[in-house]
């Protein structure tokens, strides 16, 4: 019965919020088998693999989500995340760049789709990510420092020295930043 469902999905989410995440797996594999087309259940029963260190599980649960209801931001980066640790970058980028066209005031969506471009097609591609992710959180080092090394790997050295100075001014001793410095 749905009633019986929803008990044991809010007490899943109990063990997962309180870290017990076998309990919350267990619960959560019972709610999915019992509705296979619900998605919040696929979609956290995904979040627990990735959390420690499963990600070849996460991302089987998490791509099963993403069938679901593939008009989920946050499911398409835990998922761009979980296909990363495994390697597989092009799926990777692709549940990324759908993360952050889904929800484009995702600042982590477009850090995650930046750093995938990076990775997959050249830091020329990652340029709009990290420019977005610094529209967003201007006070973020690290938006800025990632900013600087795609400028600076893909010709634009005196936009890049610009973005490692905003990230030093915001963290003086941001490695990322100092390093790029250096190197252009």
């Amino acid at each position: 019965p749905p009633a019986k469902l929803n008990e044991l999905f809010r007490a899943a989410v109990a063990h997962h919020d309180a870290r017990r995440f076998a309990e919350a797996e267990k619960l959560y594999a019972q709610v999915c088998t019992a509705a296979p087309r619900r998605f919040d259940a696929w979609h956290l029963f995904g979040w627990p693999p990735l959390q420690q260190g499963r990600p070849a599980e996460a991302a089987a649960r998490l791509e099963r989500a993403g069938v679901l209801n593939p008009k989920s931001a946050l499911c398409a980066l835990r998922l761009a995340h979980a296909l990363k640790k495994i390697g597989r970058l092009p799926q990777a980028r692709a549940a990324a760049d759908r993360a952050a066209q889904l929800e484009p005031t995702n600042a982590d969506a477009h850090f995650c789709a930046g750093d995938l471009a990076a990775a997959t097609e050249g830091f020329a591609a990652a340029v709009p990510h990290f420019r977005r992710v610094t529209e967003l959180q201007p006070a973020a080092a690290d938006g800025w420092a990632n900013l600087g090394v795609a400028l600076a790997q893909s010709g634009g050295a005196a936009e890049a020295l610009d973005g490692f100075a905003r990230a030093l001014a915001i963290e003086p001793g941001n490695a990322q930043a100092l390093m790029g410095r250096a190197l252009v």
